[in-house]
């Protein structure tokens, strides 16, 4: 079976080049199935914006800075700006998620198909939690889905 090729939404305000070496190193290679490939990243809130407003339908998974030390929002603020048109499993990247916010760890609690990945990770690492988030995405979706179609079909009768 092929792998399905997966776009991704990248949303990080530094520009530290092992990070960004890092995680490019994380693309285009084969994780459980899937191939991720770098859309985009945007570098502030209003270009994330901006761009998932225009080409969200092309977008299977945000990958997001959870702290945005110049702007006037984080992580989880700007997802759930994001993902109100278009729902989409999410990796949060960080430098410590041991000091995340409350509301960070309450949230990634609450979404299955959201994970965090600590900054300076692993080889494999960020594709593994991209494929898994992607994964869990798609289960709870088909879920769903077969949810709505058995309640439809039960209304019919």
């Amino acid at each position: 079976m092929a792998a399905k090729e997966r776009h991704v939404l990248w949303v990080e305000d530094e520009n530290d080049p092992d990070l960004v070496k890092a995680v490019q190193g994380e693309m285009n290679r084969e994780v459980d199935g899937y191939i991720f490939a770098l859309l985009r990243q945007a570098e502030t809130p209003d270009e994330a914006c901006e761009y998932f407003s225009k080409y969200g339908h092309r977008v299977d998974l945000i990958l997001m800075d959870c702290v945005w030390e110049n702007f006037n929002t984080d992580g989880v603020e700007l997802v759930h700006r994001l993902v109100a048109s278009y729902e989409r499993p999410v990796v949060y990247l960080t430098g410590q998620f041991a000091i995340a916010s409350t509301e960070l760890k309450n949230e990634i609690s609450n979404r299955p198909a959201w994970l965090v990945v600590t900054k300076g990770f692993e080889d494999g690492e960020l594709g593994l939690a991209m494929a898994r988030a992607t994964h869990i995405f798609t289960q709870l979706n088909s879920a769903a889905l077969v949810g709505q179609a058995a309640s439809a079909t039960s209304t019919v009768v």
